[in-house]
């Protein structure tokens, strides 16, 4: 929830205390028989809602602060994991291109010891790469387990969030009902033009809300999803590098090592497809369990919330300039750039995590690296099962791995355009204060403010 846009909500709303304080100096106060006990109880009901709207707010803030911390230095490491294991895989298909070339016509020039090395040298690249979604994925297990304990997970976000929206609704059912008692008087309408801005602030809260909590939940699950099958992937990869040097020595273990490399490469290309797949099946289910909870809409109606803060302001142009003019410039402070700057923090933790994945995570590129991969197993297989043992066989081979030697190739160049896209781009961000986690503390502190305020009243 943009920060100035709740700020904006408030101060406009607090516009109404105005015409009640004017009538309370003008000379003709006897004359609309409105009691000051009874301005005191109106002005400390809509003080309460407010009060309460920010309280909830803060609570936004912080839950999407919390939920959306990464580890220090996860970018990093997790670059440096997959980088080895790519880098690894593509110093294996240069050195099998290497004897191969030659080797595919020339059998006996072929050095098994250099096929050995490059072997296990994948191997480990492999295990390095499988352990560094191991980590993520047990570094993101503790985080869920934090947050439990600090109440801020999601079940316990949702169940915050419902109770104290069902205290803000009590508040408004009950300042309707005391403005009833007085619809002859004549600041009745701003009164409840007011109401309908109190009531639109709290549907804004609840549909932005709605709107972080879906989107870290189908987050989370798409990047855990993505570790566990990039841990697949790399176990089988070294699996079938493992049946590879086997078969140096014993030849029948070189079909089950090319099947496994092959299924290896379909799960690369699948991975990032199902992970996004499984994030959307997480989305969903989160959305309708928000809408039993809080009957959100698909969408807020952020220029109702503005034409009802537009027709209240109009309906002040009467009241004592002096007073209406500082308040409207006060209002007016917060009204700038208010859903420009909630829309640059969606755009830039989007932007951000797509810098922020690998070359096989991405799901456009993801899938043409496993393709190149798979092919290469493709390859293997059908060189061994079809026309073992003979020149057709390494010919093929060969033909493999010069589709695997682009396929890593391209993961090794991917992975590090991204890291350093990804550091220019937050370093940017962040000279400029326009980091999420920088936005949303800023908020935090303007909202500290603007509760000091209302407080003051």
């Amino acid at each position: 929830m943009n920060m100035n846009r709740l700020s904006c909500a408030i101060l406009t709303s607090l516009l109404l205390f105005i015409p009640f304080q004017q009538t309370a100096r003008a000379k003709d106060f006897d004359e609309l028989e409105i009691p000051a006990s009874i301005i005191s109880e109106y002005r400390e009901l809509t003080r309460r809602i407010l009060l309460a709207l920010i309280d909830v707010e803060r609570f936004n803030l912080r839950y999407r602060r919390d939920s959306a911390k990464e580890p220090k230095g996860k970018r990093l490491r997790y670059f440096l994991a997959q980088e080895t294991g790519a880098a690894t895989g593509l110093a294996y298909e240069c050195v099998i291109i290497d004897q191969l070339q030659i080797g595919r016509r020339r059998p006996l020039t072929i050095n098994k010891n250099a096929l050995d090395g490059g072997l296990k040298t994948v191997m480990i690249g492999s295990i390095i790469a499988g352990a560094g979604s191991g980590l993520e994925l047990a570094s993101n297990s503790l985080h869920a387990l934090k947050s439990h304990k600090d109440k801020i997970d999601s079940q316990s976000a949702n169940n915050y969030m419902s109770s104290h929206i069902k205290q803000i609704d009590a508040l408004i059912v009950e300042r309707e009902s005391f403005l009833s008692q007085y619809a002859s008087h004549p600041h009745f309408r701003l009164a409840t033009q007011e109401g309908k801005i109190l009531r639109l602030m709290r549907d804004a809260v609840i549909f932005e809300y709605s709107q972080f909590h879906k989107d870290i939940r189908k987050y989370r699950a798409r990047e855990n999803m993505f570790y566990a099958l990039n841990i697949a992937t790399n176990t089988l990869t070294a699996v079938s590098i493992q049946h590879g040097i086997l078969g140096l020595k014993n030849p029948d273990k070189n079909g089950p090592a090319n099947i496994l490399f092959s299924i290896a490469g379909a799960f690369t290309m699948a991975s990032p497809l199902i992970s996004n797949a499984t994030g959307v099946v997480v989305e969903k289910a989160a959305n309708r369990k928000l809408k039993k909870i809080f009957g959100v809409k698909k969408e807020f109606d952020y220029d109702e919330l503005k034409a009802a803060q537009a027709e209240f302001a109009n309906s002040l142009k009467d009241m004592d300039e002096k007073e209406v003019t500082r308040a409207v410039y006060r209002a007016g402070e917060y009204t700038q750039s208010t859903e420009a700057s909630h829309r640059l923090m969606e755009s830039e933790t989007k932007v951000m995590r797509y810098l922020n994945k690998v070359a096989v995570e991405n799901s456009l590129f993801g899938p043409v690296i496993g393709g190149t991969l798979l092919g290469q197993g493709i390859a293997g297989t059908v060189g061994y099962y079809k026309y073992h043992p003979s020149l057709k066989e390494l010919d093929l081979t060969y033909k493999g791995a010069v589709s695997g030697c682009v396929g890593t190739g391209m993961a090794v160049g991917l992975n590090a355009v991204g890291l350093v896209a990804d550091l220019l781009y937050s370093r940017k961000l962040s000279k400029k204060n326009l980091l999420p986690r920088q936005i949303i503390e800023e908020r935090l502190s303007h909202l500290d403010q603007v509760e000091k305020q209302i407080k003051g009243l």
